[in-house]
């Protein structure tokens, strides 16, 4: 338990749902969007973004960890999603990001309660930056795709865990 079954709860979830919940948005607002895509664990945009777009990454932000009670331990940590994309417009790259972010949300919202994660977001706000992809990539020390046709978005959530499996 901790670290590695947060991740790896997270990155099923995404799995199993992200493209579900992209393609209800997308026909929710009436539009048509690409609802597929690769899951690169361990990767943030600024890596997988020269490999298969669209991409979601899922890495671990930072973590706190308490000292074993009784027959638990207790996990706060803050999981990054990331998600990247690359289409033939600025304006679909930007409609096509705001629309997954609501689905990713949803992918969040379902969390709590599944397996060992006890809480997603509930304490503290979800941190969520939309960004141009060479932004993310220069704050990463990445190199620059120079295109105006990719954008990503960054979602670090706080997950709350309590290890029982000691």
């Amino acid at each position: 338990m901790g670290l590695y079954d947060v991740r790896t709860e997270i990155q099923t979830a995404i799995s199993a749902n992200f493209a579900t919940h992209l393609a209800t948005v997308a026909t929710l607002k009436g539009v048509s969007l690409d609802t597929s895509f690769t899951l690169y664990p361990f990767e943030r945009v600024d890596t997988f973004h020269a490999k298969s777009l669209p991409g979601v990454g899922v890495w671990i932000r930072s973590a706190a960890v308490g000292a074993k009670r009784q027959t638990r331990r207790d996990w706060n940590v803050v999981v990054g999603i990331d998600y990247g994309y690359r289409g033939p417009s600025r304006t679909g790259v930007g409609q096509q990001l705001e629309l997954a972010l609501d689905a990713m949300m949803r992918v969040i919202d379902g969390l709590a309660g599944t397996g060992t994660i006890q809480g997603a977001g509930e304490e503290e706000f979800a941190t969520v930056a939309v960004h141009d992809l060479d932004e993310l990539l220069q704050e990463g020390g990445g190199v620059s795709v120079g295109s105006p046709i990719a954008g990503a978005f960054r979602v670090e959530v706080p997950i709350n865990q309590q290890d029982t499996g000691l």
